[in-house]
């Protein structure tokens, strides 16, 4: 006989030969791989659980594009761990918090170029 515990896992009791053990332990596999952390089928994930991996871009480090005026670019190097294609880069204006769209090439596997035209803001990226 099995005990349930939160969010629906059952807990098999000492003494369990069988007779709901396996049952359970199929059903709380069942669970885990299907789980969305609803607060229904497991516990809601904070956003506290959620940590930014960021860097600083400079505006003293903005460089003139040749040949397109008023467009400027850096290379920017990511946080270790961190290569081209596993996160989203999300750009905000150091200062005031806005959000930019701004156009990035990738450079190397952790390296892209970063695009922008007033090169007088700080920026930082966040890697999501």
């Amino acid at each position: 006989m099995s005990i349930d515990i939160s969010f629906g896992y059952k807990l098999p009791e000492d003494g369990d030969k069988g007779s709901s053990f396996f049952d359970d332990l199929e059903h709380n596999i069942s669970r885990v791989a299907t789980h969305n952390h609803d607060n229904v089928n497991s516990s809601t994930l904070s956003t506290i659980s959620i940590t930014n991996t960021t860097t600083s871009i400079s505006s003293a480090n903005w460089a003139a594009v040749a040949g397109k005026a008023g467009l400027y670019s850096q290379v920017v190097t990511t946080p270790g761990g961190i290569t081209m294609g596993t996160k989203g880069i999300m750009f905000i204006d150091a200062t005031t918090g806005d959000f930019y769209t701004l156009s990035v090439e990738q450079v190397t596997t952790t390296s892209f170029r970063v695009y922008i035209n007033d090169n007088t803001i700080d920026l930082t990226a966040i890697y999501v």
